[in-house]
């Protein structure tokens, strides 16, 4: 997306990264009453998680960068 500026392009990573949560989330409970094996689906929920992390730590940044520019 060209068009989108740095705080554009991050606030959707963010949005994007919280939606991936909730439907990883759902995959896991889905798994869980079924009685599957939710093992994997819970590894990639915790990388999920981890890269979610990354997106708003670089959110905090970039929006204290702008806030001291101001």
């Amino acid at each position: 997306m060209a068009s989108e500026t740095e705080m554009q392009m991050v606030q959707r990573h963010a949005r994007e990264g919280a939606a991936i949560l909730l439907r990883q989330t759902a995959i896991v409970a889905g798994l869980e009453k079924a009685g599957n094996d939710a093992t994997m689906a819970e590894i990639l929920l915790e990388s999920f998680e981890a890269i979610q992390d990354e997106h708003i730590a670089h959110l905090a940044r970039i929006t204290e960068r702008d806030r001291k520019l101001k």
